[in-house]
């Protein structure tokens, strides 16, 4: 069913790329599936987002989500943590500044900056993905304590 799943999407951060298994009520249309499928469609989304071919896309996805979580009044980690993604696949300097601004209004709508800085980084506490999130995530005015991202491959 839909709703269970957005209201899990708009109360409590998701991150399929940290997750064992997808969350159930996100995959709530697969119930009856084998978990196979659940596999399959996690291994998907992976594949997706970890190449930079689709970055455009991904980007677009993720920052889509970011506002319409932020526009819904929903969580503002579960906010933050699409734009931190976004950051990820961001690559000219509009994309960092929109993925700035919506970690700044995410982190506002959350009334504990510290609070929400602690929760965002928990994300990032094995480096940055790109120097584009790291850069987006500083201009929002979320400080992790980590100076750089990871070299490229």
């Amino acid at each position: 069913m839909a709703v269970p799943s957005w209201q899990r999407l708009c109360q409590q951060p998701i991150d399929l790329a940290r997750a064992e298994r997808p969350p159930g009520a996100l995959m709530a249309e697969t119930a009856g599936a084998v978990p196979s499928l659940r596999d399959a469609a996690r291994g998907l989304v992976q594949q997706i987002t970890q190449r930079e071919e689709f970055d455009p896309f991904t980007y677009a996805a993720h920052a889509g989500l970011g506002r319409l979580l932020g526009a819904a009044q929903c969580d503002p980690v579960a906010t933050g943590l699409q734009w931190l993604k976004a950051g990820a696949h961001a690559h000219s300097a509009d994309e960092v500044e929109t993925v700035a601004q919506g970690i700044a209004a995410a982190r506002a709508a959350s009334g504990d900056g510290t609070q929400f800085d602690t929760a965002l980084c928990g994300y990032v506490g094995h480096g940055f993905s790109t120097t584009e999130q790291l850069t987006a995530t500083e201009a929002g005015g979320v400080e992790c304590g980590l100076d750089q991202a990871p070299a490229p491959e």
